[in-house]
């Protein structure tokens, strides 16, 4: 259950980081004190995690960033939609599995 959990997980950001790269927000993993998130820089949204943050963290600070940002038109598997409409919070991601396929 754990490896079938990581392996969604990994899907589901890369589905996010998908998303924001299609939107023009740059994505970059740097070594931060804390997890970084979404902002504004000059006007323009980027977005900055912790790179030794697990998968599911990245996933959770992304997703709740994104609830920021106007995203009704994007097509989204709906376990990510409904991830990103949480904020974040995942619960039993896993079982939604098929849906991202």
């Amino acid at each position: 259950m754990v490896q079938k959990r990581r392996m969604a997980m990994k899907r589901i950001l890369h589905v996010l980081e998908d998303v924001l790269q299609r939107m023009g927000i740059e994505i970059k993993y740097a070594k931060l004190y804390g997890k970084g998130g979404l902002c504004r820089v000059k006007g323009e949204w980027k977005c900055i995690i912790n790179n030794n943050l697990s998968t599911e963290e990245k996933v959770s600070i992304i997703a709740e960033g994104m609830k920021m940002l106007s995203i009704e038109d994007i097509y989204l598997p709906p376990v990510v939609r409904e991830l990103i409409e949480k904020g974040g919070k995942n619960g039993n991601i896993y079982s939604h599995d098929k849906t991202l396929s």
